[in-house]
């Protein structure tokens, strides 16, 4: 890992230390077998949809999702 220097705020150096641990992470994630990395993504774009790009296309989100108890 990349050692950063003391003149950066502990925020900046937390910040660091969780991309690093972000990209080996991406990395073995990157190993695995493709019908996995397809199910992940799938998903991960199943979630763009609902939260993201349907607001902007005019369909409503869950509403119920998002009520406080």
């Amino acid at each position: 890992m990349i050692e950063f220097g003391k003149d950066h705020s502990p925020a900046w150096l937390e910040l660091m230390s969780a991309y690093q641990i972000f990209r080996a992470r991406l990395f073995d994630w990157s190993r695995e077998p493709d019908q996995v990395k397809q199910r992940d993504l799938l998903l991960e774009e199943r979630w763009w949809r609902i939260f993201y790009a349907a607001p902007r296309c005019g369909m409503k989100k869950p509403s119920s999702w998002f009520r406080k108890n």
